[in-house]
């Protein structure tokens, strides 16, 4: 069994296949590079053990970050989607709109591409495209259910709470 030989049996106490959905978009070019990355910084590796899936986080995030940004590439400038990654990275992974109105505004202080951004396209819009692409969903905490784009909801429910995609937690 094809499973059996190259994943463990858990992978934080998840099976592999949910593991991996849930660390990606749900695309088939997503395993291809999460294994691409793995067999390129474990050559000798005879399988994708958790150790080397874990470790390769730092890098797949790079790279899918890189690739959905660049469907933002006509809406915002090279500076502006850098100043996106400022304001998101280092912050929580579940907020809601008014939380990150905060941190925007802070962060607006210590980096004036984030303000520049901020006086260029409204909070929501950001949102608004940030959950288009898949970089943001809902965390609807009643139930505790996530909803993104990629998933077949097309629209970012601005009152509940926002939640950053778990691959892009390593950048």
């Amino acid at each position: 069994d094809l499973w059996n030989n190259l994943f463990p049996e858990q992978i934080d106490g998840r099976d592999p296949r949910e593991y991996l959905l849930h660390v990606s978009w749900y695309r088939p070019r997503d395993m291809f590079r999460i294994m691409l990355i793995a067999q390129d910084q474990h050559p000798n590796e005879t399988s994708f053990s958790a150790k080397v899936l874990k470790s390769i986080r730092k890098e797949y995030a790079s790279a899918s970050w890189t690739e959905l940004t660049e469907e933002l590439s006509t809406s915002y400038k090279d500076q502006e989607l850098e100043s996106l990654r400022h304001l998101l990275f280092g912050f929580r992974q579940i907020f809601t709109i008014s939380d990150l109105d905060t941190h925007a505004q802070q962060r607006a202080v210590d980096y004036p591409g984030v303000r520049a951004l901020l006086d260029a396209h409204e909070l929501r819009k950001i949102v608004a495209d940030l959950y288009r692409i898949g970089l943001i969903g809902n965390h609807i905490s009643k139930n505790k259910t996530f909803r993104f784009a990629f998933r077949g909801d097309p629209d970012v429910i601005f009152g509940e709470c926002l939640y950053v995609h778990n691959a892009l937690r390593s950048l």
